[in-house]
C-alpha cells in the first residue's frame, strides 16, 4: 500500500526515512506532526495551578505527564530526583497518567501522583512544573514517533529535559543541556539540574491544528483523484 499510495503523511522525519529506507516508495513522505490546541496550551501562573492541582508551591518540581511505563524508561526518571534529593539538592517529582503494569511508582514524600488527569487539566500540570521531563527508552517506538508532551511543554514555556532519541533530539536545540542518554539517571539527574538552575527553553514554533490540516489538505490536493480514492 505504500509502495502504490500517491501520499504519504508521517508523524515524524525519522519515520519518513525509515519508510524511504525499508518500503521504497516513489512519494517522499511528508512530516505531519500532531498538533494541540494552543488556546489551551499556553503559560500560566504556576503557584496558582500548584494550588489547583493539590501541589506544593515552595519547592522545586520536575514533572512528568503521560503513559507511566518502564518501555519508555520511567525507572530512570524515579532514580534520578532520588539522588538529587541524597545529595543534599531537594527536588520534588510530580506524575500524572495511567501506570503500566511494568511500573511501580515508589513511595516518598517527595513524589506526587495525581492519576490520570482530565485532558483540560494537564495544560495546569505543565505550569506547575519548574521542568518536564519527556522520557523515552532507545526502542523502535522511540526512534520513530514524536512525543506530543515535548510540544505541550515548549507551548506553556517550560524548560525540558528530554530523552536523546529520534526527532526530538533535533528540536531541543539551543538547549543541549536538556538532553541525556535513554535510561540513563545519572545524566538525567544532570540534566534535570542544569534546566532548573540555569533554564534554557526549546527554539520550536509549535503547530496548532489549523497549521497541520493545511499541511494535510495541501498533500491531498497533489494527489490524482485516483489515488485519492
Amino acid at each position: 500500500a505504500l509502495r502504490r499510495a500517491g501520499g504519504i503523511s508521517c508523524v515524524s522525519a525519522s519515520l519518513g526515512n525509515y519508510l524511504l529506507e525499508q518500503v521504497g516508495t516513489h512519494s517522499e513522505p511528508r512530516v505531519i506532526h500532531n498538533a494541540l490546541d494552543k488556546g489551551i496550551f499556553h503559560p500560566m501562573d504556576r503557584d496558582e495551578c500548584r494550588q489547583r492541582l493539590g501541589l506544593p508551591v515552595s519547592c522545586r518540581i520536575a514533572g512528568l505527564g503521560g503513559s507511566i511505563s518502564e518501555y519508555r524508561g520511567v525507572n530512570a526518571v524515579f532514580r534520578a530526583p532520588r539522588s538529587l534529593i541524597e545529595s543534599g539538592r531537594e527536588i520534588h517529582l510530580a506524575l500524572a497518567g495511567a501506570v503500566a503494569a511494568d511500573a511501580e511508582i515508589p513511595e516518598s514524600p517527595y513524589i506526587h501522583y495525581l492519576g490520570q488527569l482530565d485532558y483540560a487539566d494537564m495544560p495546569y500540570f505543565y505550569n506547575a512544573l519548574d521542568v518536564g521531563i519527556v522520557t523515552n527508552k532507545d526502542n523502535p517506538f522511540s526512534r520513530y514517533c514524536f512525543p506530543q508532551k515535548f510540544f505541550e511543554l515548549c507551548a506553556c514555556a517550560r524548560p525540558v529535559v528530554v530523552a536523546a532519541v529520534g526527532d526530538v533530539s533535533e528540536y531541543i536545540s539551543p538547549c543541549e543541556q536538556g538532553l541525556f542518554p535513554p535510561g540513563d539517571s545519572h545524566r538525567l539527574a544532570l540534566a534535570l539540574e542544569k534546566q532548573l538552575e540555569t533554564p534554557c527553553l526549546a527554539n520550536v514554533t509549535v503547530p496548532d491544528w489549523a497549521e497541520q490540516g493545511a499541511r494535510l489538505a495541501g498533500l491531498l490536493e497533489t494527489l490524482e483523484p485516483s489515488q485519492a480514492l
